[in-house]
């Protein structure tokens, strides 16, 4: 039996919210914009293309997911590689917890259960329940790995160069708005 290609967990929470960010963002530029050329354009353009980006970046694309044997999570300005023979156990709290065979935790905040959720204390059905969903799934292809002999291995933590370099080109735009205006 081998490994399955890859599985996707997408956040638990505020895609609407970072949708509504976007679009917000795209309405302002577009008011900016429309209201015809004034000095304080160079800096609220600029402005308001970072609050969209950071919002794109936080919310709307981290992930998790499971391929060629690791589980990475991609987080806004890095990626964490972990084998996926080096998971011990995966809890979602109030963040994806998942304990490594080392001794160490990695915490990812994309995936999550709300304080309610924890209260109920109900018990686990990954049916009708994404975070159970998300915790069986990470459990059995942990276990799957190492009953096909994966060994344990080190936990990557890879920079997202080209989200970092947009990042500081925005940064930088700003900047010289600012100066210029």
């Amino acid at each position: 039996m081998a490994l399955q290609d890859e599985d996707r967990f997408p956040p638990s929470n505020g895609r609407a919210v970072g949708w509504f960010g976007v679009v917000a963002v795209t309405v302002g530029i577009v008011v900016v914009i429309a209201n015809g050329y004034q000095s304080q354009d160079l800096v609220a353009v600029p402005v308001l293309l970072l609050f969209g980006y950071l919002v794109w970046v936080a919310v709307l694309q981290t992930q998790a997911s499971v391929r060629d044997g690791h589980l990475e999570l991609n987080n806004s300005f890095h990626t964490t590689r972990v084998p996926l023979a080096s998971i011990t156990e995966a809890e979602v709290r109030m963040a994806l917890i998942v304990r490594l065979a080392e001794g160490d935790r990695l915490t990812f905040a994309a995936i999550s259960r709300s304080r309610r959720e924890i209260a109920k204390n109900a018990p686990k059905d990954p049916l009708t329940n994404y975070p159970d969903l998300v915790e069986a799934r990470l459990t059995h292809r942990a276990t799957e790995a190492r009953e096909l002999g994966q060994q344990p291995g080190p936990v990557e933590r890879v920079p997202s160069q080209l989200r970092i370099g947009i990042l500081a080109a925005l940064v930088a735009l700003v900047a010289v708005g600012a100066l210029i205006a």
